[in-house]
């Protein structure tokens, strides 16, 4: 249902600005491999997300949704070497800090 909420949004975009789309399939079949596994990997973390809220619950399931800029930067340290600065570990620790108050608390 997400992914055809979002696809009835873009097809004005689509429609009003086409281009973008030519680009894509004129670009090759490596990258229309690309597009359709990234599409498919957007469908599964869907997925998950929304069995975690059902399994988990809604509260529970936020809890780990918060820390999700976290593990982007946290993993984009080990997968493209970034840098990680004192605002990161900042960050880290007042998510991980105010996740405890909502457990411990809430």
């Amino acid at each position: 249902i997400d992914s055809l909420i979002i696809l009835l949004v873009s097809i004005p975009f689509i429609i009003l600005n086409p281009e973008p789309i030519r680009i894509l399939f004129d670009s090759g079949k490596e990258n229309l491999w690309l597009v359709f596994i990234s599409i498919l990997l957007g469908a599964l973390a869907t997925f998950f997300i929304f069995s975690g809220i059902k399994i988990l619950g809604a509260s529970t399931a936020s809890i780990f949704e918060i820390a999700y800029p976290f593990f982007v930067i946290f993993f984009s340290f080990l997968l493209f070497r970034t840098n990680l600065n004192m605002y990161f570990f900042g960050g880290a620790i007042l998510i991980f800090a105010g996740s405890y108050v909502i457990i411990r608390f809430g």
